[in-house]
């Protein structure tokens, strides 16, 4: 069966009228929260980061100084320690995080980042 050239175009401008440039949100995993109660940032998040991230980001690498709490702070709420370390995963750049670490650090998120 051949397709005119109007029908073509229609299905064309069809399939373009229903692109969006609109980005939804991230979905995020679905997280125990009896699980997430035990995360801390004493206790898993800062060992992580001393383990991981402190070799590069420490108070020599300006403004991503991340062995402080007040700096991984800042991070944490403007998105861009989620971003990097969970969503592009370009951070750290050397390693790949563990599945166990990956959802402690999604939990501490998850619970505001709290200093812990």
């Amino acid at each position: 069966m051949k397709k005119t050239a109007a029908e073509i175009f229609i299905l064309i401008t069809i399939s373009f009228a229903s692109c969006t440039s609109e980005k939804g949100d991230i979905p995020k995993p679905k997280l125990d929260p009896d699980e997430c109660a035990s995360v801390s940032y004493t206790n898993d998040i800062a060992p992580f980061i001393a383990a991981n991230c402190a070799g590069c980001h420490n108070s020599g690498f300006a403004g991503n100084d991340l062995t402080a709490y007040s700096g991984l702070k800042q991070k944490a709420d403007n998105g861009s320690f989620r971003n990097r370390v969970l969503i592009i995963k370009d951070m750290p750049g050397y390693c790949v995080i563990s599945a166990s670490d990956k959802k402690k650090i999604e939990c501490w998120l998850s619970n505001g980042a709290p200093n812990n």
